[in-house]
């Protein structure tokens, strides 16, 4: 049977995956000898091909194709906090696909370890696609609801200490 939700969803998981896998190889490459930077040369390489081979271009952002396209040390320093930040939205998306069995604390990230490890990059995109299960639609929800509770609190916070910081300054 097929679930296209579902296998949308995984999909995505590993496109973002692929993205930041290729952030760990350009954040190895800042400091890496000359023998470790042709092995992520290579190893970028293989990702790209990966990708292509395994249908995954379609499921890539305009930028994520164009990061994923550019040579080994050249991304910026945003571009790098960009992907990290793709690994807590990845790990969002495969705790909606049972991959884990529940959320960080609010206050922790998902790691890009953490998030690549389930996945199985190199390795047939159907391998992961077969193993990912949809939470049912009114647990994704309430996660999603204390999200936004969450999110809200915290602009609140910020936009009460910007307030009680402008008020000691004026005085």
């Amino acid at each position: 049977m097929e679930h296209p939700v579902q296998d949308e969803a995984a999909r995505r998981a590993l496109c973002l995956g692929a993205l930041v896998m290729r952030g760990k190889f350009e954040s190895v490459a800042a400091s890496a000898t000359t023998q470790m930077l042709v092995i992520h040369e290579e190893l970028a390489t293989q990702l790209s091909i990966w990708i292509a081979d395994e249908g995954l271009i379609a499921g890539q952002s305009t930028s994520e194709k164009l990061l994923i396209s550019k040579g080994l040390g050249s991304w910026s320093r945003q571009e790098l906090i960009d992907a990290a930040w793709r690994a807590n939205a990845l790990g969002v998306i495969l705790w909606s696909l049972s991959q884990f069995d529940e959320l960080p604390p609010w206050d922790r990230q998902f790691t890009a370890q953490e998030t690549i490890k389930p996945l199985n990059l190199f390795t047939p995109v159907e391998n992961f696609i077969e193993t990912a299960k949809l939470r049912p639609a009114a647990e994704i929800a309430s996660a999603r609801n204390l999200a936004e509770l969450w999110h809200w609190r915290s602009l609140e916070r910020r936009r009460q200490e910007d307030v009680d910081h402008s008020e000691m300054t004026s005085i």
